[in-house]
């Protein structure tokens, strides 16, 4: 059974050249554990932005402006294994940086909270 080494990367219904990283992480809560001197005390918890990142390969049929300022998108990464990420309502928020050499870009979208479907 094959389980991974493809995927596909979209935002906004456009799918982008996805190089060979790419991280998803759906969940809103981020937990701590807390250690006393006598026991385990429990955890804290706190709100995080999920997020969805990915390399993608530099096209000349797309605008890098247009992807920096992605505002409100809804972004999917769609994995070999069936499982498929939706983040909504999110932003891309790193500055972007075109490697030359390797036509590579990193972006990073965040949002409130994401789903796996």
């Amino acid at each position: 059974m094959k389980i991974g080494g493809t995927a596909n990367f979209s935002v906004n219904g456009r799918r982008y050249s996805l190089r060979a990283n790419m991280n998803v992480a759906l969940s809103d809560e981020e937990r701590e554990s807390v250690a006393g001197l006598d026991t385990i005390h429990g955890y804290l918890s706190r709100k995080v932005p999920a997020f969805i990142e990915a390399d993608i390969t530099d096209t000349a049929d797309f605008d890098i402006k247009d992807l920096t300022e992605v505002d409100n998108a809804t972004v999917i990464a769609e994995l070999d294994n069936g499982r498929i990420g939706v983040l909504r309502n999110c932003w891309q928020i790193t500055q972007i940086t075109l490697d030359v050499a390797e036509a590579q870009m990193s972006l990073r979208f965040e949002g409130s909270a994401g789903e796996w479907i």
